[in-house]
């Protein structure tokens, strides 16, 4: 029997189905504290069986809310301080992105003020070029750099 080729599909043109950097870097760091507070889950709980079959420590619990409790301190700051960050991010970086535009490059309208951020984020993403407007070019330029912090600076406190 012979195969016939099937057509792919053309991918689509949007380019909002194509994760970020960011977005990857993100997850892998909520990834990586999942994964560290499950280790840190079995390492506590073999230590509470341990010292309990050892006979050199009567337990209080359950050996499993000892795991718990060794996870919950692992994650829990890691989380708070991740999910903090993310929610503050956005609103940092267009303050600092604003402040670094010229004088008088900054609508009054908030209408014109929400457009012109939707431009600088699209040529941040380079979805679009931003070609011939210095006050766009420049914008995408610092909302990258700035993103591109962020991101280093989470990553620097998950290391950490």
């Amino acid at each position: 029997m012979i195969l016939q080729s099937v057509p792919l599909l053309p991918l689509p043109s949007n380019k909002k189905y194509i994760r970020s950097r960011a977005q990857v870097d993100k997850s892998s760091f909520f990834l990586f504290i999942v994964l560290l507070s499950y280790a840190a889950n079995y390492l506590g709980k073999r230590n509470a069986v341990g010292m309990s079959q050892a006979g050199t420590q009567e337990l209080h619990s359950l050996p499993s809310y000892y795991g718990y409790f060794s996870a919950l301190c692992t994650a829990g700051p890691a989380l708070i301080i991740a999910v903090i960050w993310t929610m503050l991010e956005s609103p940092i970086i267009t303050q600092l992105v604003l402040s670094g535009l010229p004088d008088g490059s900054i609508p009054e309208s908030p209408d014109q003020l929400n457009l012109l951020l939707t431009e600088i984020r699209n040529v941040a993403a380079h979805i679009a070029s931003g070609d011939g407007n210095p006050v766009l070019q420049k914008g995408g330029e610092d909302y990258t750099r700035f993103e591109s912090l962020s991101n280093t600076l989470l990553t620097a406190y998950g290391d950490t």
